[in-house]
């Protein structure tokens, strides 16, 4: 086993990314697979959709003992879901937008 010196609390993931193009209703994501390197979990994999900011909810991240596996649980869970539900981000994002629009 690798001592990578890190803090005591630290997990240290290798992230791997897939791109999900969908129509424009349901709105393109990025799904990241995080194989955890150090720590008592050490090589679970976590399937994270996002699109580059934080905020995913937490529903549909996915956890399980190999990448296909918990790739395959995500597109799975997210099938048919408008990205905006999935990071709840981009419906205050279009909410200020409206908003906004009204104003002017």
């Amino acid at each position: 086993m690798t001592n990578y010196n890190l803090d005591d609390d630290a997990i240290l993931t290798e992230v791997k990314r897939y791109e999900l193009d969908r129509d424009q209703r349901l709105g393109r994501l990025f799904i990241d697979i995080h194989r955890v390197v150090t720590g008592e979990k050490e090589n679970m994999f976590l399937a994270v959709p996002n699109l580059g900011v934080g905020g995913t909810e937490q529903k549909y991240i996915t956890k399980g003992s190999s990448e296909e596996e918990v790739l395959i649980s995500c597109l799975n869970l997210i099938r048919g879901v408008p990205a905006s539900d999935i990071i709840p981000i981009l419906k205050s994002e279009a909410s200020n937008k409206l908003s906004k629009d009204k104003e002017h």
